[in-house]
């Protein structure tokens, strides 16, 4: 699963989606860019539904020797009920495996869409989150 996927001819739409539009756009808009290490899940939740789903699916992860740990929750910059949820697991993650997990625990299904695309790509870092950069 660490092989990446054959390199891809250009797309016009990828650069919007890029990494390295992704560090433009936060530098304009303030934020900083927050990449996941090996071990964590970027969970963005956008309802009160997505979180509950989230907290009742941890307990599957348990099942498969996961045992998530929430590290970090909060409200995101956009604001209630939108929240980031950093989750640290026991086991070191693949690309593919986080986004999955990330999409079954209710994260924002289009953003782990995007995920999908860039890791395709061939992105250097397919997952992120925007931050203010006043939160260390």
């Amino acid at each position: 699963m660490t092989d990446r996927v054959k390199k891809k001819p250009y797309n016009p739409y990828f650069e919007a989606i890029s990494s390295e539009e992704a560090y433009k756009k936060a530098e304009r808009e303030g934020k900083k860019v927050v990449l996941p290490d090996e071990y964590t899940l970027q969970i963005d939740i956008d309802t009160k539904e997505a979180y509950e789903l989230m907290v009742n699916r941890l307990v599957d992860l348990t099942m498969w020797d996961y045992w998530p740990i929430i590290e970090k929750d909060e409200v995101s910059f956009t604001g209630e009920p939108h929240r980031h949820v950093y989750i640290r697991v026991a086991k070191k993650l693949e690309i593919l495996e986080r986004i999955a997990l990330q999409m079954y625990l209710g994260s924002d299904s289009k953003r782990e869409l995007l995920s999908i695309i860039r890791y395709t790509m061939n992105d250097p870092a397919p997952t992120k989150f925007f931050e203010r950069k006043d939160d260390e």
